[in-house]
């Protein structure tokens, strides 16, 4: 009993808050601070990533691609219309480096931020900010997990001629509920504190109740170490001093499914994919094959964990220790607990670390990448809700875990780490890849060897977006149909190309299309019990778009449609627009005037959908 005590006595700060809110709305860092939010549907958000990918698809010159540039020459690195947050910040080749970052919120003339690249990011890591500093090989990489929430508008700029490579990941919001704009003088006090003890256990709360038991396996042995019947979320799993071989299994099974929404190696579970050394991640971590996991796992029927050894090995002694609390979270808000655990021996152009359907968020990964040559240069290509164009495109898996010139030296922060033998975790918190249809979460494989990962992520598989409507330009039935209009047409015809990603994406697109300088309209149909309506269109890649959108005479106030993707040889772009319930409640049909904006480029549109959000 004093173990147990001891294993759950308070810590010094908060991972959870003391009561499960009804709802949860928390943005920026709000959002960041709470790690009890991690199970809610966000819906409402949209993930989306700025990086210096090569257009060309060149495995090594994944620098200087910066947006456009200024009229002073400086390079704009983001420019995001609406209300959203900046989550995360890398970049490498800055050193030496004395051109300045400059970052304009809100559409102020004067930067909120106006510091040179190095001096932004130049505190030491877990210690003064632990969510801004450098690191990894050899201090090569620099990274910013401060969040910078904007209410409507943020765009970011660097001096000079600008080579260093970057990513910079970021939410937007379809309103702007709770959205306050960063100052500078927020309290990061708690965001820090979470982040300089990744492996703090759970505060202790009415309704907890822990589980302690030694397990000991004989080969092909499989042991039920929790079951539980009844409504409630698992607080906590330690697992100390388990057998780190593939074949030793967990399995979570939630509310009588059939198939494990948890299936891995233990070891992998933990964070810490084939090989790989110690994970002191947020929420997730092993030391010297003693492992602990924090992510809230909320369940409303029963709830049962296996651990399967499936080796020809006698496992040691296993202390097992178990919290759950007894008071649910809102079934209907919240997301299942997944790990998903994936590996290929010769994965060919790509490999493929999650598909899945439905609505949740992937909230981080574990992977091994294949040895030999390059192979952290295997870009990430991520795509959401089931758009062709991959909003997530990034300059290669080095870059992608925070890291820079692959050394393959050892580091481990909260977010991010590389734990030796071509292995690593990146943790998608708080910068979470929120999906309401889909995910596919593909990388570049340069080598064909073997290649293996974990996904740790929430969702359930009804999805909350429905398409309900669809228009055809060119297509003289389907633009009768939707009393399609144009003024100020300046083309018409048919071009043929692919989407971005030719190794993962090589089938060529042939489509014909419209595009104006004054405006266009039409109707679309949608579901009156919807939530909001996300309209998509199919335009081709001709960057800086813009045009205000009014929803049955109504402006959309909350932000322009403004189309600026990272430039790529690639013809076709996907690109997608929030309309607030505000606009859309009740409504079985919507008129969609589009009023192109004076400075920016010609509308051109080839097909649009519209999707009702039903939850």
């Amino acid at each position: 009993m004093k173990a147990l005590y001891k294993l759950f006595f308070p810590v010094l700060f908060f991972f959870i808050t003391m009561q499960l809110p009804a709802q949860v709305v928390q943005r920026g860092y709000g959002f960041a601070e709470d790690f009890h939010q991690l199970p809610y549907f966000k819906t409402g958000t949209q993930t989306y990533q700025y990086s210096s990918t090569d257009p060309a698809e060149d495995q090594f010159n994944d620098y200087t691609h910066w947006l456009y540039s200024t009229k002073d020459s400086g390079a704009v690195l983001a420019d995001i219309k609406g209300p959203g947050t900046i989550y995360r910040i890398w970049s490498t080749g800055n050193n030496g480096d004395s051109n300045r970052l400059k970052i304009y919120i809100d559409g102020k003339q004067a930067p909120a931020i106006n510091e040179t690249f190095n001096d932004f990011h130049d505190y030491p890591p877990l210690r003064d900010r632990p969510q801004v500093g450098s690191g990894g090989d050899k201090f090569l990489a620099w990274w910013s997990y401060m969040p910078i929430t904007f209410h409507d508008s943020i765009k970011i700029i660097r001096e000079g001629q600008f080579r260093p490579f970057y990513n910079i990941t970021y939410h937007t919001y379809t309103d702007t509920t709770a959205v306050k704009s960063w100052t500078g003088n927020e309290n990061y006090s708690k965001l820090e504190n979470m982040w300089n003890h990744p492996d703090a256990e759970p505060v202790p709360e009415a309704g907890d109740i822990p589980i302690s038991k030694r397990v000991k396996l004989m080969p092909k042995q499989v042991a039920t170490v929790f079951d539980y019947t009844g409504s409630g979320y698992i607080k906590g799993i330690k697992i100390n001093s388990y057998l780190a071989d593939r074949n030793f299994i967990i399995k979570i099974f939630w509310d009588n499914e059939s198939k494990p929404s948890v299936e891995a190696p233990v070891k992998w579970f933990f964070g810490s994919v084939d090989n790989g050394g110690d994970v002191r991640a947020l929420g997730i971590g092993t030391v010297n094959s003693n492992g602990y996991c924090y992510f809230p796992m909320p369940f409303w029927k029963n709830a049962r964990i296996e651990l399967l050894n499936l080796t020809d090995t006698l496992t040691r002694n296993m202390d097992v220790e178990i919290l759950y609390n007894i008071h649910p979270y809102p079934e209907l808000l919240t997301g299942y607990f997944h790990a998903v655990a994936n590996e290929v021996e010769k994965p060919g152009k790509k490999y493929t670390c999650l598909q899945t359907t439905g609505r949740g968020h992937v909230i981080g990964m574990a992977k091994r990448m294949p040895k030999g040559g390059h192979a952290c240069e295997g870009d990430e290509i991520f795509y959401i809700d089931n758009r062709k164009f991959p909003d997530i495109y990034g300059t290669g898996e080095e870059d992608y875990s925070n890291c820079a010139w692959w050394k393959n030296s050892y580091n481990a922060y909260p977010t991010h780490g590389a734990i030796g033998n071509d292995c690593y975790y990146r943790m998608h918190y708080p910068d979470m890849l929120v999906y309401e249809e889909a995910i596919d979460m593909e990388f570049e494989a340069w080598q064909n060897y073997y290649i293996a990962s974990v996904v740790w992520y929430y969702g359930k598989d009804k999805p909350s977006l429905v398409m309900t409507d669809s228009l055809d330009v060119m297509n003289h039935v389907s633009e009768k149909e939707h009393g399609y209009q144009t003024a100020g047409e300046v083309w018409a015809g048919v071009k043929t190309g692919n989407y971005p990603g030719k190794r993962i994406s090589e089938k060529e697109v042939t489509d014909d299309g419209r595009s104006i300088e004054k405006y266009s309209a039409f109707t679309v149909k949608t579901n009156p019990g919807n939530k909001g309506v996300r309209l998509r269109i199919r335009t081709d890649h001709v960057n800086r778009q813009g045009v205000r959108v009014f929803v049955d005479g109504h402006l959309v106030t909350e932000r322009p449609w403004v189309i600026l993707k990272n430039n790529y040889d690639a013809l076709w772009i996907d690109d997608d627009f929030e309309i607030p319930i505000r606009y859309t409640k009740e409504k079985s049909k919507l008129n969609i005037r589009l009023e192109k904006i004076s400075g920016y480029n010609n509308w051109t549109a080839y097909r649009y959908a519209a999707y009702s959000y039903i939850y």
